[in-house]
């Protein structure tokens, strides 16, 4: 430490003399140094500590440059752990839902998002999950409208469709449904009209014969007339 100078002696006189304990500051040989004036009880010493500002200065920037490591060190870990939270929490549900997805685009709609959460990507999965079972869905509604065409082409009109259908494949149902109610009436009314031509064509029948068995009755009278007429005039002869 720094030996006391004669100018510091009688700094100190100074702030003894005004009676003024405390600490006091004041610029000796061109360096700025910081006194504590503190009387003893009972006595009349008084004890003067003194320190140069650039002691003091050297402890603050010491402190200050191991404060700020800290802070740089504490920053970096705090940033890695950001970073490796950041990875849990999204990078984690975004490879899943990817796989999930290329699964689903190579076929695989059975694919289901193992990934629970209360967040926003919980809510991505819930609604992926459901995406995935409606292109189910809709795999099932096109099998069976293939059945039902199968069977119309093959004459089978009495179809019934057992998919709930939903969204705009109702509208392929309501049709399908309309085609068979159409259909089934019209082939009604052409068996109906059928049977109709049929009776018809009995009928027809019928006097066909009818009108035959009176020619022929009526050939049999002209032919015995005829006989008759020919036996009277050989008798006249």
């Amino acid at each position: 430490s720094e030996l006391p100078s004669d100018s510091m002696y009688v700094k100190a006189g100074e702030w003894i003399s005004a009676n003024s304990a405390g600490i006091h500051n004041a610029k000796i040989d061109g360096k700025m140094m910081y006194f504590f004036l503190q009387w003893v009880p009972n006595t009349n010493w008084v004890t003067v500590c003194f320190v140069p500002e650039a002691e003091i200065m050297a402890d603050a920037n010491a402190l200050t440059r191991t404060l700020l490591i800290i802070a740089i060190v504490a920053i970096i870990l705090l940033s890695v752990m950001i970073f490796l939270l950041s990875a849990r929490i999204v990078i984690s549900p975004v490879k899943k839902l990817d796989a999930a997805a290329q699964r689903i685009a190579d076929g695989d709609l059975n694919t289901k998002v193992d990934y629970q959460s209360n967040d926003e990507f919980g809510a991505l999965s819930d609604n992926f999950g459901k995406t995935a079972n409606r292109l189910h869905s809709y795999v099932d509604y096109i099998d069976e409208i293939s059945k039902v065409l199968n069977m119309i082409a093959n004459g089978n009109l009495n179809f019934r469709l057992e998919h709930d259908y939903a969204g705009e494949f109702a509208k392929v149902k309501d049709a399908l449904e309309n085609i068979s109610d159409s259909l089934n009436e019209t082939i009604s009314r052409i068996d109906s009209s059928s049977q109709q031509v049929s009776a018809g064509a009995g009928h027809l029948s019928t006097g066909s014969q009818s009108l035959s068995q009176g020619a022929a009755e009526q050939a049999a009278a002209v032919e015995e007339l005829s006989a008759t007429i020919s036996e009277l005039s050989e008798q006249v002869h």
